[in-house]
């Protein structure tokens, strides 16, 4: 990133891209940081999760940010509107940590000893801590779907499919009973990926996560 050049050609790609896009060692720093989190720290505290995600997932978001703010058909943005497309970039990151975290306990727990939510055991994951779990992915991905009229309509709509994506495999993890995370990783099928980017592609709203939720429930 100081020198613009690397015999590694991903590594190089970043680094111009970083370079162009004003990316700088105040989003790198966190990054590395958390993946060395995960050779020391094998159970997360409350502030020791913060970090993590911050660093893991929500400086990714933060990143792409600086590279859709670039984009030919990007807006320039206000100071309140910048604060706004920050806060969405890093909630979906967010959100995508922890659904990661939901969905990979079996492995995360029984093969590599990570207990990354505090206070829960995973072993003993109940019904009623796997919906709260949920329902904090859900309003990370309501903040972040607030964020994308701020984009470049290009950037929008890839955002907006990630984000349904991910909404979708909320929407899974919330049917599935807790413990069955604790033998099988959830996945979304082929064909309900393609009818949710044909969906995205065509422009069509979709269902928000509380009306999945509501429906279940009701």
């Amino acid at each position: 990133m100081e020198r613009g050049y690397s015999t590694n050609l991903v590594v190089h790609a970043f680094a111009l891209t970083a370079r162009s896009t004003s990316i700088t060692q105040a989003l790198t720093a966190p990054f590395f940081a958390s993946m060395r989190a995960d050779l020391t720290t094998g159970q997360h505290d409350a502030r020791s999760l913060e970090d993590y995600i911050y660093g893991s997932a929500e400086v990714i978001g933060l990143m792409c940010l600086q590279v859709f703010l670039a984009m030919p058909g990007a807006v320039p943005l206000d100071a309140e509107q910048a604060d706004q497309a920050k806060r969405a970039a890093r909630s979906l990151g967010a959100a995508f940590q922890k659904v990661n975290f939901l969905r990979d306990l079996m492995q995360d727990s029984q093969e590599l000893g990570r207990a990354y939510f505090p206070g829960i055991n995973p072993a003993a994951f109940s019904e009623q801590e796997k919906q709260r779990l949920v329902a904090q992915i859900e309003q990370d991905l309501e903040t972040a779907r607030a964020g994308l009229p701020l984009l470049a309509p290009a950037a929008a709509r890839a955002v907006r499919l990630a984000h349904d994506l991910f909404r979708e495999l909320n929407r899974q993890l919330d049917k599935a009973p807790a413990k069955m995370l604790l033998r099988t990783r959830i996945s979304v099928s082929p064909g309900r990926k393609a009818m949710i980017a044909v969906r995205v592609l065509l422009g069509r709203p979709g269902k928000t996560q509380t009306s999945h939720i509501m429906e279940r429930r009701h």
